[in-house]
């Protein structure tokens, strides 16, 4: 297939994962510091917009971190290339270049999508993010779902799924990195610990399925197995580049950079201590682990794909190589 068809659908699945991830993000800050006894509120929501390594675009537009402002910077802001309008927008434009390589049902769902983020209440949304996400979750399901459902799984689909499943395991991994260590520097019996982890949870969607596997004891090291090192869980680090490893493979058999790079962290995770992801050294581990992940999307890049000029948007300068709008 033609390497531009290939970068399209690669983004689309980065751009409409990235999408969610933000929205789900600021939807689950919001309601846990309604909950939570928070000193200084500006300081948490910066940690919102350092999480994406945005804050010194942030700076260049406003003055203080505050709840309606980071929302706005979030969602709408012309100066976020990675805003939900953004993302959902560079997500349609791929599709439309790619129309004969998807199916009707995720064309269908896709501009469904686009339809939310156009019509949506940007006050209401602002205010409380809660509905807005709802709508954009759906639609990203639905989207993922008929993917599955209608869309031949060979090539163009398997490049789709590397998209997403690698911007998957950089979202789990930046959160992990930025709320895990101030929950367990709290004291054990701090209730604010407990607010803390399940907030961390949330926020990658792995609340109900922590709770099932763990029971409602939230303690940090199995928080940061079921986050970082599950092999089944779908928003893991691990089980995301397993099937990243899995993609490039039967897109271009076993041998080959992104092979290698990929295989190589997934060995690492699999086959390292748990306390890796969970000790004092947690933040610095898991920033390696990012590095990685970057790296890996830089070798599907160079592999797959024929960079042209002008960048689309990326959430990194690496990343900024990788595709851009024709």
């Amino acid at each position: 297939m033609l390497s531009r068809v290939a970068e399209s659908l690669y983004w689309i699945g980065r751009y409409l994962e990235r999408a969610e991830d933000s929205a789900r993000l600021l939807d689950v800050h919001y309601h846990a510091l309604l909950d939570a006894q928070v000193g200084d509120h500006g300081e948490s929501w910066q940690r919102i917009v350092a999480l994406y390594g945005d804050e010194p675009a942030y700076r260049e537009h406003y003055d203080a971190f505050t709840a309606q402002d980071v929302a706005e910077w979030v969602l709408w802001h012309d100066g976020n290339p990675s805003a939900v309008a953004s993302c959902i927008t560079l997500a349609r434009e791929n599709a439309r270049s790619v129309r004969e390589q998807i199916s009707g049902e995720m064309w269908e769902a896709i501009n469904g999508l686009f339809l939310v983020v156009g019509r949506a209440n940007r006050r209401a949304a602002v205010r409380g993010p809660h509905a807005f996400f709802e709508e954009l979750r759906n639609g990203a399901h639905r989207f993922q779902g008929t993917a599955d459902a209608t869309m031949t799984h060979g090539e163009p689909y398997e490049f789709l799924q590397l998209g997403l499943h690698l911007e998957r395991a950089a979202t789990t991994v930046r959160v992990v990195r930025a709320r895990y260590p101030i929950a367990v520097a709290l004291e054990e019996d701090d209730p604010l610990r407990a607010h803390e982890l399940i907030a961390l949870l949330k926020s990658c969607s792995a609340f109900e399925a922590y709770v099932r596997r763990y029971g409602a004891s939230f303690d940090p090291l199995a928080i940061a197995e079921e986050l970082i090192r599950s092999a089944d869980f779908p928003r893991a680090a691990l089980y995301c580049l397993r099937t990243c490893a899995a993609s490039v493979e039967r897109i271009a058999g076993p041998s080959g950079t992104p092979q290698r790079v990929l295989g190589r962290l997934g060995a690492d995770l699999e086959y390292g201590e748990v306390s890796d992801v969970s000790g004092d050294g947690v933040a610095a581990t898991l920033l390696d682990l990012l590095a990685g992940i970057n790296r890996a999307g830089d070798a599907v890049a160079k592999t797959f794909f024929s960079t042209r000029a002008v960048p689309a948007a990326a959430l990194a300068s690496q990343e900024a190589q990788q595709q851009q709008c024709g």
